[in-house]
């Protein structure tokens, strides 16, 4: 992940000499000049670099005057969320019906961004998609619907989003029995 540092002088200044900074109380890094990225390692493999990570920063000018150190908290989170669907459903061709799921996201979490459940016959194709906005991890979801379906048996898929845009590794489905 990189966080871009840019720094300008006050005008009639002697002009940015040096950008430093230290991540995750580290070494400190100097900068010639004005501007420098600060790249905060991440691997996406173990997330083992996923969590609150500390950037403390400043600049100096030419003539030597440095500005107040200033930090800013970046919450690195790169696992998506985990759904399951371990209830099926019974409906009756005409009436409500209620889909169950949980989301779950690891932790740190940025939070569950969007669930989407798609119903598909079948063959596969898809025949209705139920969108959603979650506002809670780690909660069961109830998807509630008319169900117009022809009588049959269908699969229902859960997907879902945090709010660092990592989707779920595998998406879960159960039956949805129409009568």
């Amino acid at each position: 992940m990189t966080v871009k540092l840019d720094a300008v002088d006050e005008t009639g200044g002697s002009g940015v000499a040096t950008v430093v900074y230290v991540i995750d109380g580290g070494d400190p890094v100097t900068a010639q000049g004005a501007a420098t990225d600060a790249v905060i390692a991440v691997d996406a493999l173990s997330h083992g670099d996923d969590g609150v990570h500390t950037l403390a920063y400043m600049a100096t000018d030419a003539a030597g005057n440095a500005e107040t150190l200033k930090t800013l908290t970046v919450n690195v989170d790169t696992q998506g969320p985990t759904t399951r669907a371990p209830w099926s459903a019974w409906v009756r061709r005409g009436h409500r019906v209620t889909l169950r799921f949980r989301v779950t996201e690891a932790v740190p979490t940025c939070g569950i961004e969007s669930i989407v459940v798609r119903i598909s016959d079948r063959k596969g194709r898809v025949v209705k998609t139920l969108r959603r906005v979650a506002h809670r991890d780690g909660h069961t979801y109830g998807q509630r619907f008319r169900c117009w379906l022809r009588k049959g048996d269908y699969r229902f898929t859960v997907y879902a989003r945090d709010g660092a845009d990592n989707r779920q590794v595998t998406a879960r489905s159960n039956w949805l029995h129409v009568r």
